[in-house]
């Protein structure tokens, strides 16, 4: 697209060979020009922006969205990470304290956690656990153990909470390149009705489910392996599913829809760490490694170059290692990897 400059300049010239005198600086005609030169520019950049909106392969934000609705698809929304938050007293009541849900608890300044189901601590007893879910979608909210500990709103006589095990599955909303990427190999690979992407955008359409592997047999049989929201699906959720298909599907197909099998990856790794303690990039280690493996399908592979690799870039090591016992993983379609545990030892 042509800049202000070149759009000035080229009407300065236009207007030198009809009249055959220069534009003088600061004349009236220098103004109108320069107004109208302005003008155009700002004609000639939406003409620019609109044409890059019409197609999905440049197209940003709504539009993309819009394009993605014509055929039938919608942008991934944000997952809230979910989890259990365990409240403490200091010493024993003598009667029951009931703890709302709603009780609002933290992370840090800003990763704040809600309950949703109320919980009682008995008589007697220093704890109860409560299920919670974070205030908004998002992998930030995909904390580690312990690390949930600040009181925002719950009974003053509450002394201390904590989560005993890290909050999972939060995700962010889907970017405009995840989902162009969906779009072209929709096109790419229109579903038929019958094909494995009819499926897999039925499966999707429910919501609840971040991968989904399909294959089918000669013999009419569709084999639907699917993954939730960082964890196995639940069982109404499966069947729920299985409605759906059964809905759509061809006469004489036979759908089987079952959450993956799990691969459970334990991950070694020594590392070098850069101007922070050990504790520190361990921390980040074991962050980083939750959201690689969150970023994971069902079938996908783990190598342990891509690994490392993306653990060096996005925690605060300058070397690593892998010990010679840890292998690969090839993958295989109907099974979801997912990390098992970390540990992490210094060079």
């Amino acid at each position: 697209m042509r800049n202000y400059d070149e759009i000035l300049n080229e009407m300065k010239e236009k207007y030198k060979e009809l009249s055959k005198v220069d534009v003088l600086e600061g004349s009236d005609i220098d103004i109108r020009l320069r107004v109208l030169a302005g003008e155009l520019y700002a004609l000639f950049a939406r003409l620019d922006y609109i044409e890059r909106q019409s197609f999905f392969a440049t197209a940003e934000g709504e539009y993309l969205e819009r394009h993605a609705m014509e055929l039938g698809l919608e942008r991934r929304k944000a997952a809230k990470a979910r989890g259990e938050i365990t409240f403490r007293l200091k010493e024993p009541l003598d009667y029951i304290l009931n703890i709302p849900a709603g009780a609002v608890c933290a992370a840090g300044d800003s990763l704040r956690f809600i309950t949703t189901d109320a919980c009682n601590i008995a008589p007697g007893m220093l704890s109860a656990t409560a299920p919670c879910e974070a205030e908004e979608g998002g992998t930030e909210y995909n904390t580690a153990e312990n690390t949930v500990t600040t009181i925002v709103s719950a009974p003053s006589v509450i002394d201390s909470v904590n989560n005993s095990q890290a909050f999972t599955g939060g995700t962010d909303i889907e970017s405009d390149e995840k989902l162009r990427e969906r779009l072209i190999d929709f096109c790419s690979f229109i579903p038929s009705g019958a094909n494995e992407e009819f499926y897999k955008n039925l499966i999707y359409s429910v919501g609840g489910i971040s991968s989904v592997s399909v294959s089918s047999s000669d013999k009419g049989v569709v084999d639907i392996y699917v993954w939730g929201k960082g964890e196995a699906a639940s069982e109404s959720l499966i069947s729920e599913l299985t409605a759906v298909c059964n809905e759509n599907k061809n006469i004489g197909t036979l759908i089987n829809v079952q959450n993956a099998g799990i691969y459970e990856y334990s991950l070694f790794i020594n590392v070098t760490p850069d101007a922070c303690s050990l504790e520190t990039a361990r921390q980040a280690i074991i962050d980083a490694a939750q959201v690689y493996f969150e970023s994971l399908n069902i079938g996908d592979p783990v190598y342990k170059g891509t690994l490392g690799a993306y653990l060096l870039a996005n925690t605060p090591i300058k070397n690593y290692s892998f010990p010679s016992a840890l292998s690969d993983y090839s993958g295989t379609p109907s099974v979801m990897p997912v990390l098992k545990s970390v540990e992490v030892n210094e060079i």
